[in-house]
This record gives C-alpha cells, structure tokens and sequence, in this order.
C-alpha cells in the first residue's frame, strides 16, 4: 500500500496548477493474543509511525521492545529541550570546506550538537524529533545565535574569519518575517553579513518554493548568501534551482559515494550537476569527500569545493579558531 501512495503527485487548484507529491509511512501494532484497550494498539502504531516517519526514515516500523525505548528517549528530549535551550547546552561545531587547488579554508558548516552531562549528542539523535514540531525553529536561530557570538568573539580578537552556514528547516517558511528575523539576529552580534550563509534543504511543495524564493532574495539583497543543502536527494531539485537564486549549491553525500569513473551512474549525474550549478552561477560544493579517490573524481568534474573527513572532522570552537590562524590544509 505505501509504494502505491508514495512518490505520487496530487494537483490542485486553478487549472491544476497547485501540485503535492505525497510521502507515505506506516506505523504497525501486532496482536500477541493478550487484552489490549483500542486506545492502547492505536497509540502504539501511531507511535512507531511517528518513529518511522521522524527518527529511523523508513517506510514502516513495527511497535517492540526498541519502538518503545525511541519513543520515550523522543519524549524525554521534547521535555528537556526548553531547559537546555535557556541553560545554553547547543553548541556548534565547525567543519572545514576546502579548496581544491589551494588547500585553503575558504568557509565551514555550523553542526549543531547537544551538550548534555559531560555527553555530546549528536545531532541525528534529537533533530528529527524537533522537526515534528517549531520547537526545530526555536533551535535553528539558536545556532545562528551561537555561530554570530562566536565570530564576534574571533574578530574581536583579531582574528580573520570565513563564512560559516547555518541550517534552517522548512519549518520557518510559514513566517512571514523569515528573512527580517535573521537579518536582525547577525545585525545584534556586529558581524559581517557576508560572512553568513543560510542553507536550506529541498522542498517538494510549490507553496514553500515560492516562500522560500522571496526570503532568499530578501537574504541575497542584505548580503547574506544562501545555499541549497543535500541537492539531488529530492523530488524538485531541478525547479528550486531554476526558480530560486541561491548562491551554493551542496552535492548530497549521496552522490559522491562513487569512487569510479564517469562511466558509473552516479558519477554521472554528479558530473552533469557540477556543470549545472556552474552553467547557473552557483558555487558548487561536495559534502562527505573521505577517500583520495573521491576527491580525484570531484577534481575532475571540476568541483573544487569540498567539505568531509578528508580534511578534517567537525571541531569544537576553540579548535577551529586556531584552524582560523593556520588555514591551510596539505593533501595526503
């Protein structure tokens, strides 16, 4: 049932010009014979949907000992987040993206982890579980918080920055004053507008891209870049890019998992996304390069931006600060 709803588009509206692509998940409760209220099987498939859907990404999971655990672990971060969020337990972490024919840094992603009891969580551990409410909003202008204290920190010590990104979720497209909002956030901390970039992952609604193609171009008029994350694992990858004037463009991981030459599937479509993102203007960059080869193959597609373990891991402020005073990487 769920590959028969999922991936299919419903139109609406005017001459059906409105378009939706429909996602489908499925949460599953199996009967073991004993007494169980309605209530009780009910909320526990909805449960394990909800863990589908928001935490494990798949089409559907069955309600066990291990939906269980999730689900209170789930409970207990929507509990303590408004605590941690005024106690300050988000920090960021900075990742280096790297040029190619330098070895310089020319730039890093913000990567927000959670700091809690001497423990640092990661951010795939509690992100998908705000994404089911604006509590993600809430957290997403904390990090820009965070980033623009920081770099206020280093400039005012003297120190040369490079722009830094930013994550914000879709989930900050209903608000109307989106852009205003982030403007005023970098304006507090007197740092340098271009010094920020926003990145933003795909949307397959038509309503979002229209929302989102009037905040980038209120960003892009301010100063602030902006920059499409995980391109190529959407539905509407191809319109964002044709409607909205980003200034980046992030290959997702998955397509540069490929360490083979350009007769490999994958490597061709990251070789004709390159020169896409070129043939439009944008900067292109590779998220998740590991191996020499992968970077031999982003090389020869001309991609010379690249942000992975390859160089470097993410690091805590301090580290990356001296990575500021020493921003040269050599090749393995």
């Amino acid at each position: 049932m769920i590959s028969v709803i999922k991936g299919k588009d419903i139109v609406y509206g005017d001459r059906g010009r409105g378009r939706i692509r429909v996602s489908a998940v499925a949460g599953v409760y199996m009967l073991d014979g004993g007494q169980k209220s309605y209530s009780e099987i009910l909320d526990g498939a909805q449960s394990s949907m909800s863990l589908a859907r928001y935490v494990k990404h798949v089409p559907y999971l069955f309600y066990d000992a291990e939906t269980i655990k999730l689900s209170e672990q789930s409970k207990s971060m929507e509990t303590h987040f408004d605590e941690a969020l005024k106690n300050g337990e988000f920090i960021a972490l900075y990742q280096p993206k790297v040029a190619l024919e330098t070895g310089d840094l020319e730039g890093a992603e913000a990567l927000c982890r959670w700091k809690r009891g001497g423990e640092l969580i990661p951010a795939s551990s509690f992100i998908p579980v705000l994404e089911k409410s604006k509590r993600i909003c809430s957290l997403d202008f904390e990090m820009l918080r965070v980033v623009c204290a920081d770099m206020k920190r280093w400039t005012d010590g003297g120190v040369t920055t490079v722009p830094v990104s930013v994550n914000f979720s879709r989930k900050h497209l209903t608000n109307p004053n989106l852009a205003e909002d982030i403007i005023s956030t970098v304006d507090s901390y007197e740092v340098k507008h271009d010094q920020i970039v926003i990145e933003f992952t795909e949307t397959a609604s038509e309503s979002d891209q229209v929302r989102l193609a009037q905040v980038v171009k209120k960003l892009e008029e301010s100063g602030i870049r902006t920059s499409v994350d995980d391109f190529g694992s959407g539905y509407s990858s191809m319109c964002m890019i044709r409607d909205i004037p980003f200034n980046e463009l992030k290959l997702d991981r998955s397509l540069i998992e490929s360490e083979t030459d350009d007769d490999d599937r994958s490597a061709a479509m990251m070789k004709h996304v390159i020169a896409l993102a070129d043939e439009l203007g944008m900067s292109c960059i590779a998220e998740g390069a590991e191996t020499e080869d992968q970077i031999k193959l982003l090389e020869k597609f001309e991609c010379m931006r690249v942000q992975g373990f390859y160089f470097d891991k993410p690091l805590e402020k301090d580290v990356f600060m001296q990575r500021l005073l020493n921003p040269h990487y050599e090749r393995r």
